[in-house]
């Protein structure tokens, strides 16, 4: 995944401003792995499953999105 310098501080600005940490894990694994991290290493430093990481990958490039649609618990 490649980040233009402008995303990537986009997204660290947002990052920055969120109290959700859904979000901030989003963010953060979309930033990781525009810096080369792999899917299992993102896994491993944000204590989440890889497919929840891939999904966030697929939901950044698809739809730009970082913030989940429902309200959470």
């Amino acid at each position: 995944m490649t980040l233009t310098f402008v995303e990537k501080q986009e997204l660290l600005a947002q990052h920055s401003a969120t109290l959700d940490s859904r979000v901030c894990d989003r963010i953060k694994s979309v930033v990781y792995a525009s810096n080369g991290w792999s899917s299992l290493g993102i896994e491993d430093a944000l204590l989440i499953y890889e497919t929840t990481v891939c999904q966030h990958f697929k939901d950044y490039q698809e739809l730009n999105k970082v913030k989940p649609e429902n309200g959470g618990s």
